[in-house]
């Protein structure tokens, strides 16, 4: 963890983990002027990789730690402030819920003690890229779901409540490969995500098109651009 000054100059850094590989990927400032930080760790916890969380203060000395997880593997991809003062994990897990490979977002307070936990998927290679608070308190999920059926991957949307059930779970795709990869909600209340599609746009199977989708406050499709 490296801070720096408005000039990019490095005013602090520290280092976390053990004799193990334990790796971070993403950081938030918090109230009181510190750090909390997500990724994994290998060398503390329940055995396996754990999801690993650590709280410093404003030098980026640890405060606190937190994992989540039993022996197999567990991933902290992002981490998000609530309007509660707690935090939201989202995560790529085995433990949580459904095996091999799911989602799984994590609801903690301030303190780093968990409140709910909820996992999204199953033994289909699940891959989540972006999470966003949504008007209402809740949050909105984008990733790719692998389809057995068609041998591919289609966008996934999930519409999350402030407890963490699912309100809504929509699929965007076909026969080839389509990924999801960032989400915003709009001013009417509908989101608006981008990814990657291999079908239509251009048509070129060996390549990837700009897939844009726009949908309304449930997830149903409004327009479509390639």
């Amino acid at each position: 963890l490296i801070k720096t000054d408005s000039q990019g100059q490095e005013e602090w850094n520290q280092t976390f983990g053990g004799s193990s590989p334990d790796e971070g990927y993403s950081v938030q400032q918090t109230t009181d002027g510190g750090f909390i930080l997500t990724g994994f760790t290998d060398s503390f916890g329940n055995g396996g990789s754990d999801v690993w969380l650590i709280k410093t203060d404003s030098e980026g000395d640890t405060a606190w730690t937190k994992t989540f997880g039993d022996n197999s593997s567990d991933y902290g991809k992002s981490i998000l402030k609530t309007p509660d003062d707690g935090y939201i994990i989202r995560g790529v897990t085995e433990s949580f819920g459904y095996g091999n490979t799911a989602l799984v977002l994590i609801k903690i307070d301030s303190t780093g003690n968990k409140i709910w936990d909820n996992a999204f998927g199953g033994s289909n290679g699940e891959g989540g890229n972006a999470l966003r608070e949504t008007n209402d308190g809740g949050h909105i999920l984008i990733c790719h779901s692998y389809v057995h059926e068609n041998s591919a991957y289609d966008i996934r949307l999930i519409k999350i409540d402030g407890n963490g059930s699912v309100d809504w779970d929509k699929t965007f795709g076909g026969i080839t490969h389509n990924y999801g990869f960032s989400v915003l909600q709009t001013f009417d209340g509908g989101f608006a995500l981008t990814g990657s599609i291999d079908i239509l746009g251009n048509g070129d199977e060996n390549h990837s098109d700009i897939w844009l989708i726009k949908t309304d406050p449930e997830g149903n499709t409004i327009s479509l651009s390639e």
